[in-house]
């Protein structure tokens, strides 16, 4: 596994910890905005339209069952069954928080 590999791994790592929060924000911006209306490009039935799209995003990313969380999974048995894989992820996680 190359370290691109490794970074990819771990990339997508972070976006299925942060996919929930970004969908429940869209969903309360699009709640807000049906009830306050302060959009005057997004009208009241757009946000809720906004809305019906988003909540089957939000439930699957709570449950982790996207296809983003199914691929992790799967690296993630791969990665576990080698101990030096598992040696060379974590020296990259350690790196990459020093760096940023």
């Amino acid at each position: 596994m190359t370290n691109k590999e490794i970074d990819f791994f771990l990339s997508l790592k972070k976006d299925i910890k942060y996919a929930p929060f970004m969908a429940g924000f869209f969903i309360i911006l699009f709640i807000s905005n049906a009830y306050f209306e302060f959009s005057s490009v997004v009208n009241r039935s757009a946000s809720i339209v906004g809305v019906a799209a988003l909540l089957p995003w939000f439930v699957q990313s709570i449950l982790r069952e996207t296809s983003s969380s199914r691929s992790f999974a799967i690296i993630e048995k791969f990665v576990n069954k080698d101990p030096e894989l598992i040696e060379r992820v974590n020296n990259r996680r350690s790196n990459k928080r020093r760096n940023a």
